[in-house]
């Protein structure tokens, strides 16, 4: 068995200021700290047994700021940077392996959100990620591990819409297009075939591949119906959802 205490605690706080009466700028920062103790039975017969880097500590200050622009009361056009943490991981299944660093993002992104007919709402936004430190799992025998892979990067766009198209039916949209890739991720583990069957797990260099777990493209449609009866509010719902595939390995 194995066993994972964490102590958290965080301080947030954000200030919105009114250039004019159209655009307004937002500032917010959080301050995240976190404090890890593991334990595992793994190596030891049954008793639990304290990782030697007890206790992990990781703390991050992130701030993130937005700028707003009213085209019309209800439009708007808007820019953001900001940065994300996730906090760092004590290893309980291998506790000789180092604690995991924090996985870091800085994100920008910019787009437009409003009613551009009766009836029609859209959202379009243009975004770039930059990753850092990304956390990933990794099978070392006996156990499962994380750690630190690569950077990666991500550019995308994001559509969606809303169509009432009567007061009882309304039918939404939405698509995005991601491209998506590690910049420097020299150590993948992956699975290759051996002689006579079964896989080994082995070091790659999966530099410039996409990212797992992130298709080029993903789309969805759904349509809404809700009435008003005697008895209640009756509703039925349908849905298509569609992406074009994606790895589950980094050397997919």
């Amino acid at each position: 068995s194995k066993r994972l205490e964490k102590t958290i605690w965080a301080a947030y706080a954000e200030l919105a200021y009114e250039l004019t009466d159209q655009l307004t700028v937002t500032a917010g920062a959080r301050y995240s700290h976190e404090k890890q103790k593991g334990y595992s039975d793994l190596y030891s017969g049954g008793d639990l047994v304290p990782s030697p880097f007890n206790p992990g500590v990781f703390k991050k200050f992130t701030p993130r700021v937005t700028a707003r622009y009213a085209i019309t009361s209800t439009s708007n056009i808007y820019a953001s940077w900001s940065n994300g943490f996730k906090s760092g991981l004590v290893n309980s299944d291998n506790l000789f392996t180092p604690p995991v660093r924090p996985e870091e993002l800085t994100a920008y992104e910019i787009g437009y959100k409003g009613r551009v007919l009766d009836g029609v709402n859209v959202s379009l936004a243009a975004f770039h990620y930059d990753f850092k430190n990304i956390q990933v799992q990794r099978f070392v025998a006996p156990a499962t591990v994380y750690q630190n892979a690569a950077s990666a990067r991500l550019n995308g766009v994001d559509f969606d819409a809303s169509l009432e198209l009567a007061p009882e039916l309304n039918l939404t949209l939405g698509a995005v297009y991601l491209d998506a890739k590690y910049k420097s991720y020299p150590e993948a583990g992956v699975f290759v075939p051996v002689p006579g069957g079964g896989n080994a797990n082995v070091n790659a260099d999966v530099s410039g591949r996409r990212l797992i777990r992130a298709p080029k493209f993903t789309g969805n449609v759904g349509l809404n119906y809700t009435v008003d009866t005697s008895a209640g509010e009756i509703g039925a719902f349908t849905s298509l959802y569609y992406n074009d595939g994606s790895s589950l390995e980094a050397s997919g």
